[in-house]
């Protein structure tokens, strides 16, 4: 959009053409968050005539157990695919090209399939559906996620002519609170967007797109609680904005391959070593580790290796939750030089074991946490 203001005070708004995607979209709300079995019999029922479906869902672990939902609910005619951050590397850049392949511009698209993800389709990828199925989030980040579907002139199933967003929220507000998500997002901006979406049941893009951020990111008068939770939530974003500036990568080399080496860019933790600087996109602390799966044999690349060596362990790293490791007695070496900020777990078989748990990397889940009995 080109914003005017005159003399008068007036402001004017306008389009640039071809600069955006223009769309009217229905928009609908379904108390599906916490109840991923329902969310799986409507994405179903609506490709019974044909389409592609995306649903996004805020955390890993509500991807996986969706998945898995819907393989239980589906027929052979369904394709049903999975794309998180949490597979390694390499198997996620395979994911990413599979799904351009089938769902981007030029995709040799499938009769009937659904795409279950996380936050990495928000943005970047050119991927386009026929229908978006979306867990409530930030209201620009919604926006964002609205631009996955119907980018692209081309035929579209009957029932799916006109551009459609259904978004998952839970039962109620006092709800909200008890959800993943609200540990993923600020709880006062998910209000905030959720109060606005309820008395929407159309979004035209780019027109709203302004109007609709500014109404959700304003505080209302001091003293009552919405300006308080406005008032943290702002404090939180300052801090993470101030230690974002300390994460700034430095400028490439065309000679390495590897932008760390001789940089800055990982810093001393006096109790986890070696960590790699980083900004969290997300409300909370994301308090994750980089591992990569080794063979024992390969733990003493995490000492010395050449590039060759440290590529090849670094398309298998993955981020995990912390605790997984911390907590889960599972042992591993803290990478240096070329794999500083990764830390080499021994495994066998793509099996991690510790003490309460291992960690596994699943051909079609990704990277799981399973308790031992």
């Amino acid at each position: 959009l080109i914003t005017q203001g005159f003399l008068d005070g007036t402001i004017e708004q306008v389009a640039v053409s071809g600069t955006h995607m223009r769309q009217r979209a229905a928009l609908s709300i379904r108390p599906w968050m916490n109840d991923l079995s329902a969310v799986a019999a409507f994405a179903l029922q609506r490709i019974q005539q044909g389409g592609c479906v995306s649903i996004i869902v805020n955390t890993v672990s509500e991807a996986q157990a969706l998945y898995l939902e819907i393989e239980n609910q589906k027929d052979q005619t369904t394709e049903l695919y999975l794309f998180h951050a949490r597979f390694p590397l390499f198997n996620r850049q395979q994911i990413e090209n599979k799904c351009v392949k089938l769902f981007g511009k030029h995709g040799n698209r499938p009769d009937k399939a659904i795409l279950v993800a996380t936050q990495v389709v928000e943005q970047s990828i050119d991927l386009d559906f026929d229908l978006l199925i979306t867990m409530l989030c930030p209201i620009d980040l919604l926006l964002q996620r609205m631009g996955r579907m119907h980018r692209h002139d081309r035929p579209r199933p009957a029932s799916m002519l006109q551009p459609e967003a259904v978004i998952l929220t839970p039962e109620s507000e006092e709800a909200l609170v008890k959800t993943s998500t609200s540990h993923i997002y600020a709880p006062w901006i998910l209000k905030k967007t959720w109060n606005l979406l309820k008395n929407m049941n159309l979004i035209q893009l780019p027109e709203d797109i302004r109007p609709l951020v500014e109404k959700a990111y304003t505080a209302s008068s001091p003293g009552n609680q919405d300006f308080e939770d406005w008032m943290t939530m702002t404090f939180r974003n300052d801090v993470m904005s101030e230690a974002a500036r300390s994460a700034t990568f430095p400028s490439p080399r065309c000679k390495s391959f590897f932008m760390a080496e001789g940089s800055d860019v990982f810093s001393g933790d006096e109790e986890n070593g070696a960590v790699l600087r980083g900004a969290s996109t997300r409300y909370d602390e994301n308090n994750t580790i980089q591992i990569a799966m080794v063979e024992e044999n390969e733990l003493l690349y995490a000492q010395e290796c050449n590039a060759d060596q440290a590529r090849e362990v670094l398309m298998r790293s993955v981020s995990v939750p912390r605790y997984w490791v911390d907590k889960g007695g599972i042992a591993g070496i803290e990478g240096q030089g070329m794999l500083r900020g990764i830390s080499l777990i021994p495994s066998l078989n793509d099996t991690c074991r510790g003490d309460k748990w291992q960690i596994r990397r699943h051909d079609a889940l990704g990277m799981i946490k399973e308790d031992l009995e």
